[in-house]
């Protein structure tokens, strides 16, 4: 519609509106028409509004419209471009959304059909479901270090799998809840095609091992690294090339010797450390034949307190605080009991008997196997406990063999001095002449006493008078472990891997060997002496002189000097116990045995021996003096 502007006064008519076409817009004046702009737009309060009358219209068609501030009971849009829109509620069919800032919402529904949105909301908790949290912080709980994953437990469930340690692998692994675990790297640690040895220098054998040549070496983290040659470790230097930062140079000691290296610039050295030793401790070195018995249960016993002996104990003081590893008892076996007996460690009551308190427990050892002749036989610690310095202990033998009450000879000796009390004088009190304060071995108060079954309590051993009259002390020798520490390797190294080990002598100089590959040879070298016979006889042949505390294979060298002779050395194991001899070697000696013909100065070698970490074995000298034994070799 076209519209002709009237400047003339237009005073309100009385006339009703004039019906207009739709896209068409009414208007009506009462002074001034200036709410009009030219072109047709109509404008509502503008600043003239003090003047401006504005009448209410009935109806309103606009096809272009500018709004400042506009009110709307109901409008039905059907095409809207909206800067900004505060909606107190709206009901959308069809939105099309080019670019949108949502502060906060939901979406109803699960988001699982195809084009289905998931909200953050809904993928917490979702994750939260299936591992076992709840809450949309759940996820915060899966990973918690770097590395760690998230594996399968059960269908729809999922567990958190922390990281492992430096160069561990994935592996199946059956007893894990989720059966993967991180382990070691398969077949790390090892070597092939190494020469390693003292140095051939000698001015440097004496404290150089030198890495001749290695093809290569499976690091402890799995990675294979090739092409070692030329690397020295020095005794007399600390670091790499020489010990690590926990290891002292000390005479009559072993040492580990490891290939290390920094993975980033491959950098290459040797590094010793020092191993652990057992040295001895508490002892006492009863010299008479008085026996205590155990488990034994003959009613002819004159002392009542001797019959029926499940237990015998002997307190001892330890020397050092450490790590127990072993106790030596000498043992005669008494007729022919059929079972097995151990040692425990237990503490003291304050009144000079075992309270009971089960520190550690030796490995059990089969008394049928055990020999008639009175050996020093070995209970040794594999699960141990730590003692410490000045404190009173005591060494408790148990077995499980007989019944004690009706077997009349069936039992275990356990030799120990002669009693120096008269009869009567202990009057067979457990506690009679002792106070905390004493410490002392073979002191006279009855440290070695026996459990009586029957009353349940423990009674003083020693007895002067009597068929079963007891030793004051037994005989025994404690070891305890020394220098158990872990290799410490230096700045920047990241990588090692074991290949040898050497020995210092008693001057703190390396003793001679060459390796190849996994066997060290020493020949018949002096400073390799294990053995001098002082004694003919059953005897445990202690080898840490010679072997360093690992499971190995062992060959000896025996020279004997004895003229006019002809027999054996038996050797066996540390669970052989009686070893034959005779003039020809019977089919029942046992691995190890030596052979010697009549004649003066004879050398041989040993069979291949069989060693576990505890690096003893037994031996049968024919005569007191004239025999030698040395390391020959060891393959570990």
């Amino acid at each position: 519609m076209a519209f002709i502007w009237n400047i003339e006064p237009n005073p309100p008519s009385t006339d009703l509106p004039v019906p207009v076409p739709p896209g068409e817009v009414t208007y009506e004046v009462k002074l001034v028409a200036n709410t009009v702009d030219y072109g047709g737009t109509v404008r509502y309060n503008t600043a003239n509004r003090s003047y401006d009358v504005v009448y209410e219209f009935p109806t309103l068609n606009v096809i272009d419209g500018v709004f400042e501030n506009g009110f709307f009971e109901s409008a039905n849009v059907n095409v809207a471009h909206i800067n900004v829109a505060t909606i107190g509620q709206a009901s959308i069919n069809t939105a099309n959304i080019t670019n949108a800032t949502i502060q906060f919402g939901y979406t109803t529904g699960s988001p699982t059909v195809n084009m289905g949105i998931a909200t953050k909301f809904y993928v917490d908790n979702a994750v939260a479901a299936i591992s076992g949290g709840t809450g949309p912080d759940s996820t915060a709980n899966l990973f918690i270090n770097t590395g760690d994953l998230l594996v399968g437990f059960s269908p729809n469930t999922a567990h958190r799998l922390a990281n492992g340690s430096d160069g561990q692998v994935l592996s199946v692994f059956g007893s894990s809840n989720v059966k993967i675990a991180w382990i070691d790297a398969a077949g790390s640690q090892r070597a092939a095609g190494v020469f390693i040895g003292t140095h051939h220098h000698p001015s440097k054998k004496a404290s150089q091992v030198l890495l001749k040549r290695a093809d290569g070496i499976i690091m402890n983290d799995g990675e294979y690294v090739p092409a070692w040659s030329n690397l020295i470790a020095d005794m007399a230097v600390s670091g790499a090339g020489g010990r690590d930062s926990v290891s002292a140079e000390a005479p009559d000691t072993w040492y580990e010797v490891y290939a290390i290296r920094q993975s980033s610039t491959d950098t290459k050295a040797l590094l010793l450390h020092r191993m652990l030793n057992r040295a001895g401790d508490a002892n006492w070195p009863a010299t008479a034949g008085q026996f205590a018995y155990l488990r034994r249960g003959d009613t002819l016993l004159t002392i009542p307190a001797m019959r029926y002996c499940t237990k015998v104990s002997q307190s001892f003081v330890s020397g050092r605080t450490g790590k127990i590893a072993s106790v030596d008892l000498m043992v005669t076996k008494i007729s022919t009991p059929t079972g097995n007996m151990w040692v425990t460690i237990q503490g003291d009551n304050g009144l000079g008997n075992a309270d009971d308190s089960i520190l550690c427990t030796s490995a059990r050892l089969a008394v049928q196997d055990l020999s008639t002749a009175e050996t020093q036989v070995r209970f040794v610690f594999d699960t141990a406990a730590f003692l410490s310095t000045g404190t009173r202990y005591h060494i408790v033998t148990e077995g499980d063999f007989g019944t004690a009450l009706l077997d009349t000879s069936n039992s275990i000796g356990l030799r120990g001095n002669t009693p120096s009390l008269g009869p009567g004088q202990q009057g067979w009190m457990a506690n009679v002449g002792y106070t905390s304060g004493n410490l002392t071995l073979g002191s006279g108060y009855g440290d070695c006493r026996v459990w009586n079954v029957v009353t349940s309590t423990w009674k003083v051993a020693a007895n002067a008078t009597g068929v079963g009259a007891g030793p004051q002390d037994l005989w025994f020798s404690l070891r305890m472990e020394e220098n158990n520490n872990a290799l410490t390797l230096p700045t920047g190294y990241d990588q090692y891997t074991l290949i040898s080990y050497c020995c210092n002598n008693g001057s703190s100089d390396l003793k001679e060997y060459q390796q190849h590959n996994r066997t060290l040879s020493m020949g018949y070298d002096p400073d390799w002496l294990t053995f001098t016979s002082a004694s003919a006889g059953i005897q445990p042949l202690d080898l840490s002189s010679g072997v360093p505390p690992i499971a190995c294979s062992l060959q000896l060298v025996v020279r004997d000097t004895y003229a006019g002779f002809s027999g054996q050395v038996p050797i066996a194991h540390r669970f052989s116990y009686d070893l034959p001899f005779g003039t020809n070697p019977p089919d029942t000696l046992p691995r190890g045995q030596f052979y010697y013909g009549p004649s003066t100065n004879r050398l041989g070698y040993t069979s291949i021996i069989p060693l576990d970490q505890w690096n003893y074995i037994y031996i049968r000298p024919i005569q007191a003096t004239g025999i030698t034994i040395y390391t020959a070799s060891i393959t570990f």
